[in-house]
């Protein structure tokens, strides 16, 4: 009898397949450079070393993505409580050299922790994403840069900041910031916060706002539901 391949399997397969060649070493390309650098001018270095950081930054994130689909695909979850401050020192000490590369100071500045229970990776990579926007509209102003990460509570709630002094959101747009397709890099670039937006509300019960506090921009991760590193509290 004629066996037929479950085709749930056989994506399966093709994915993981895809998964492998993407997360592969990029000898072809060091090989390239390695070759390239020789006849570059001490600019022309920096230039590409400049657009290497910020890739080596995008690769990363798409290494966090590929091990959560991994795990997806394999039934797996890495859903656990866990410490926002943290996970909020740890991303920054992730992001602070290629912040560091652009002449920006990554800050930190926790009030207060709390556990939240949800997807650690998935934390990270939301969190990830609204540090490497700040970075990107710091490209575009003269002034020394930064980006704050600061965490604060009251009875009701308990809040994550991140705050750059870049050119701030344009008035324009900022009611309609977290809507699919809106964006101030551009209509092609708008999914980010509107994922952002959704996937927080599902998973973690947060809620993203945006704020305008002078120069810069400001977005607020506000969490209803929480559990104190206390339990007392």
């Amino acid at each position: 009898m004629k066996q037929t391949k479950d085709p749930e399997l056989s994506l399966k397969d093709e994915f993981k397949g895809f998964l492998h060649d993407i997360t592969s070493p990029l000898t072809v390309i060091q090989y390239q450079l390695d070759r390239a650098s020789s006849t570059l001018t001490e600019d022309q270095q920096q230039y590409i070393a400049d657009i290497l950081n910020s890739a080596a930054l995008n690769l990363n994130n798409l290494n966090r993505m590929v091990i959560a689909t991994r795990r997806m695909l394999n039934g797996n979850s890495d859903e656990t409580v866990f410490s926002v401050a943290a996970e909020l020192h740890a991303i920054a000490e992730m992001y602070g050299p290629f912040a560091g590369a652009r002449g920006v100071r990554l800050l930190e500045e926790y009030d207060d922790d709390r556990m939240i229970a949800g997807e650690v990776t998935l934390f990270r990579r939301i969190i990830g994403n609204l540090i490497q926007n700040a970075l990107e509209a710091l490209e575009t102003v003269s002034d020394p840069g930064y980006v704050l990460l600061r965490t604060r509570r009251t009875r009701e709630w308990f809040q994550i900041e991140i705050t750059d002094n870049g050119p701030g959101i344009p008035e324009k747009i900022q009611s309609r910031l977290f809507r699919k397709g809106i964006s101030s890099k551009g209509m092609d670039r708008g999914m980010g916060l509107s994922l952002a937006k959704d996937l927080l509300r599902d998973r973690f019960g947060a809620r993203i706002t945006s704020v305008s506090r002078g120069k810069g921009a400001c977005f607020l991760i506000r969490f209803y539901k929480v559990r104190s590193e206390n339990p007392s509290v």
